[in-house]
């Protein structure tokens, strides 16, 4: 159940990312793409993924059955419930992007999460996660 819960959270958390706003920048991507999440519409949420990442996750179907059941876990469970996200930065490097963020949930706990994004067609798109190491890094 425990395990259940923090792969539940970390999946959560990363569909689950700061404030919104609405340019077009790498972390007004992930915003809008958490908003998405929040909302349940994983049609949008995966709109803002890469090709790449929705095929070696097994493909849209998959991917919104992950989503689906990570967002359930959520809700049912209780537990690791969001409640603050801090330190939310960005370091882009021409068509590239890193978006990292502290955060924590209940119970009490925290994990520091990153996304890697590219343009593509002049758009932002989530392409990988981040190791917690390189959260760590980029958060320094």
């Amino acid at each position: 159940m425990f395990t259940n819960r923090v792969l539940g959270t970390t999946v959560s958390a990363f569909f689950l990312v700061a404030c919104s706003t609405f340019s077009s920048g790498p972390t007004a991507t992930v915003n809008q793409w958490r908003k998405a999440y929040e909302q349940a519409d994983f049609d949008n949420v995966i709109s803002f993924c890469t090709n790449d990442f929705i095929t070696n996750r097994g493909g849209v179907e998959k991917l919104k059955q992950d989503m689906k059941h990570s967002y359930d876990m959520e809700k049912a469970d209780g537990g690791g419930k969001l409640v603050q996200f801090a330190n939310m930065k960005e370091h882009a490097n021409g068509d590239k992007a890193d978006v990292c963020w502290q955060m924590s949930y209940r119970p009490p706990g925290g994990m520091k999460m990153m996304v890697h994004l590219v343009r593509q067609n002049g758009k932002w798109k989530i392409d990988d996660f981040g190791s917690e190491k390189e959260a760590e890094d980029c958060l320094k």
